[in-house]
């Protein structure tokens, strides 16, 4: 069976929570967890651990999944802030993965990355993200509603002769859930 590592949330010490208050909480997402282990795969949660421990479970995986969930911090893109306080970003995770990253890349590990994770390692590698796509691409398209959440669909079209429209079989575009308010500004060329 195979080993997909999954990189990990993380709820932060909040003295007002019921349960580990004072605690850093480290989690994935159930839907996630299950749709790896559907397809014949183990999902394991990368947890937060010492570089030396870090390494070797990220040597045993076969490959690694870098997941949805909070922003990116500017920081890791060296872009100002446009608002601190509404998207603040994930400093905290993004040096965490980061470091999972590079043994993933180092022990030339596939990596899937997803919503975030994307983001993340586009950002990585040199890439920069639009921080809020309503404020900064007067986008008309609804990407993040807290009610909704994965219920938002938006279409997306494939550059004719890309590897998207290699995969599905031709087709120029494919409808797609959102539930983001950052998007790509300038991808990394690696990615190109």
């Amino acid at each position: 069976m195979k080993k997909i590592g999954i990189t990990p949330c993380f709820m932060y010490p909040d003295i007002n929570r019921k349960v580990f208050g004072p605690k850093t909480l480290t989690y994935a997402e159930n839907n996630m967890v299950e749709y790896v282990s559907r397809h014949g795969a183990m999902p394991t949660l990368i947890l937060q651990l010492t570089d030396e421990y870090l390494e070797r479970v990220v040597d045993d995986m076969d490959g690694i999944i870098f997941a949805g969930g909070s922003d990116v911090c500017p920081e890791i893109y060296n872009e100002p802030y446009l608002d601190k306080e509404r998207w603040a970003g994930d400093l905290y995770r993004d040096e965490y993965e980061a470091k999972v990253f590079k043994l993933a890349m180092k022990k030339k590990k596939p990596i899937f990355a997803i919503c975030r994770g994307f983001q993340l390692v586009n950002a990585l590698m040199g890439g920069t993200l639009f921080q809020d796509l309503e404020t900064e691409t007067k986008t008309e398209i609804g990407h993040r509603d807290a009610m909704e959440y994965d219920k938002i669909y938006h279409d997306i079209k494939f550059e004719e002769g890309g590897f998207l429209e290699y995969v599905h079989s031709g087709s120029s575009s494919l409808r797609v859930n959102t539930v983001h308010n950052k998007e790509i500004k300038r991808l990394d060329s690696t990615f190109i």
